[in-house]
């Protein structure tokens, strides 16, 4: 077997597409020609694609069709195009179509795209298989500050009841 057709077995075995094991000899070590992935990428969880802005260790599963995934093929995950969300290594492999990635410390912030941020999966080889749009991250609501609104419990209706009269220095009996 020449060396070529050796690294073009090898990329295979990888699970890089034809094209992409198309080898080229240079200077004595192998070099894969890169190639655009086919498949696509569905978010399974959460259904509807949006995530807390801002907020760590979320799940978001991911399914792909038309490509294999292994531990020793998958090398990152790109959530959106912040840098905090580029090439997130806290992933895990699930199956050979499904993959778990957590958002990473301090979370990603909100999308300002149209449409939703992309999903990026990165393949040992350099070469990425991609989503465009769909993830969609929501600032969460602002608090109102509690000392606008009264806190009313349970045991509320047990305060004693006061009059305005109370509140002018007379004593209610």
């Amino acid at each position: 077997m020449t060396q070529q057709q050796f690294w073009r077995k090898r990329a295979v075995s990888l699970g890089l597409s034809t094209a992409a094991a198309t080898a080229v000899i240079v200077g004595g070590l192998p070099y894969v020609a890169h190639a655009a992935l086919t498949g696509t990428i569905a978010i399974t969880t959460p259904s509807t694609g949006k995530l807390a802005a801002d907020t760590a260790k979320q799940v978001l599963v991911l399914t792909v069709t038309g490509q294999t995934l292994s531990e020793a093929l998958v090398t990152g995950v790109n959530l959106g195009t912040d840098t905090n969300c580029q090439n997130i290594p806290t992933y895990i492999v699930t199956s050979a179509t499904t993959l778990a990635v957590k958002t990473p410390t301090g979370g990603c912030p909100a999308t300002t795209t149209s449409g939703g941020d992309s999903i990026d999966i990165l393949f040992a080889g350099g070469n990425t298989l991609s989503k465009t749009g769909g993830l969609t991250f929501i600032a969460p609501p602002a608090i109102a500050a509690a000392s606008d609104k009264p806190v009313i419990n349970d045991n509320s209706a047990l305060l004693i009841d006061k009059t305005a009269a109370d509140y002018n220095g007379a004593s209610a009996t």
